[in-house]
This record gives structure tokens, C-alpha cells and sequence, in this order.
């Protein structure tokens, strides 16, 4: 009987050192994620700015398209109305060439 006795207690001294053991681990781990929890909330922040960063890009972006569409709309007037006085301008040559023509045959 103290001889399993004696079994059971060093069964025990070794269970106890696995526990110290797996409490250490344990503790070990708790500071890495102490310092993890740091890193994340570092990140969020980071993600945080990268998103306002984001949305600045998009709205300036959104505002240069936008100007460029007012001169291309801009440029497009000024090119009809130039064309439409270039039109004008070929058919009142065009009617005065005729009219020069007719006055030579006669």
C-alpha cells in the first residue's frame, strides 16, 4: 500500500510540474496577445485613416472628372458655334461665286 502510495504521489509531483508548465505557457501567451490587442487597435486606427484617405482621393477625383466634363462641354459649344460660322461663311461664298458667274455669262 505505501508503495502506491508513493506511486501516486510522484504521479502527482509530475502532474504539478505539467500544470506550473502549462501555466506558463499560458502566461507567456497572455502577454503576446496583451501586445496583439496593441497591434490591432494600432491597425484599426491605420484602416480608419486609410479609409478617410480614401474617400478624399474619391471626392477629389469626382471633382477633377467633373471640371473636365464643364470644359468638354464648353469646348463642344465653342466648336459648333465655330463650325456653324465656318458653314455660313463657305455658303454666302458659295452664293457670291454663283452670283459672280451668272454675272459673267450675261
Amino acid at each position: 500500500m505505501l508503495e502506491r502510495l508513493e506511486r501516486v504521489e510522484t504521479k502527482i509531483d509530475r502532474l504539478g510540474g505539467k500544470v506550473e508548465s502549462v501555466e506558463a505557457k499560458v502566461d507567456r501567451m497572455e502577454s503576446r496577445l496583451g501586445g496583439m490587442d496593441t497591434r490591432l487597435a494600432r491597425l484599426e486606427v491605420q484602416f480608419e485613416r486609410l479609409g478617410d484617405d480614401f474617400r478624399t482621393l474619391a471626392g477629389n477625383v469626382g471633382g477633377k472628372f467633373d471640371a473636365i466634363l464643364r470644359e468638354f462641354a464648353e469646348a463642344r459649344k465653342d466648336s459648333s458655334v465655330r463650325f456653324t460660322d465656318h458653314e455660313n461663311v463657305m455658303k454666302d461664298h458659295g452664293r457670291r461665286i454663283s452670283a459672280l458667274e451668272r454675272d459673267r455669262r450675261q
